[in-house]
């Protein structure tokens, strides 16, 4: 049944069911680059690497490069600053458990 107008938009409740392979555009492509192209002995998923590693490694381009090295090493992690003040916390067991969860986290990040 189709939204008309005037009516009052409650969203998609219901939601895609269960166990549906949607169309999503990920979804598609993953089918496409398993397919062989006719021809061809490798997949498309074979043939795309080969294809960024030319472009980055052989042609030395920097944005392949810089791509690349992303997906094998993972971008940097940015940190950021917990500011708390906890002597704002009133019950003294719940201030001390919040103090030694930020200490230990503290500590581990300077391992």
């Amino acid at each position: 049944m189709p939204f008309e107008k005037g009516e009052k938009w409650n969203g998609n409740a219901k939601g895609r069911p269960k166990g549906s392979l949607g169309l999503s555009l990920s979804y598609m492509l993953k089918r496409k680059l398993e397919e062989v192209p006719e021809g061809e002995k490798r997949n498309y998923a074979e043939l795309l690497i080969d294809t960024v590693l030319n472009k980055a490694l052989i042609e030395k381009d920097f944005n392949s490069l810089k791509m690349l090295w992303n997906y094998i090493e993972g971008l940097p992690v940015a940190k950021q600053e917990i500011l708390m003040n906890t002597n704002e916390i009133d019950d003294p067991s719940i201030r001390d458990r919040i103090n030694k969860a930020l200490n230990d986290y503290l500590d581990e990040q300077e391992d």
